[in-house]
């Protein structure tokens, strides 16, 4: 799958702020732990979800998804799957 130029920019715009606060919400920036798994970090962008662990510091993007509730489906099941 790929992500709509749109996207990509609005990913490219956020990307200083995320890279320097990945675990801040702000008025620009849309994340927050996950329920299911605190360890892990969605940054929602528009039409996407970014899910993502804070390795060193740093945010390690696991999985760029649409948004649609197969993908949280899917999410959930993954999550179980791995105990974390």
């Amino acid at each position: 799958m790929s992500l709509s130029g749109s996207t990509q920019d609005e990913l490219v715009a956020l990307f200083p702020e995320y890279v320097a606060h990945p675990t801040r919400p702000s008025p620009t920036l849309d994340v927050i732990p996950l329920r299911d798994n605190p360890e892990r970090w969605r940054l929602k962008i528009t039409g996407f979800r970014v899910l993502y662990r804070i390795r060193q510091g740093r945010p390690l993007i696991e999985e760029i998804e649409p948004r649609t509730i197969d993908t949280y489906l899917r999410f959930g099941r993954y999550i179980r799957s791995r105990g974390t």
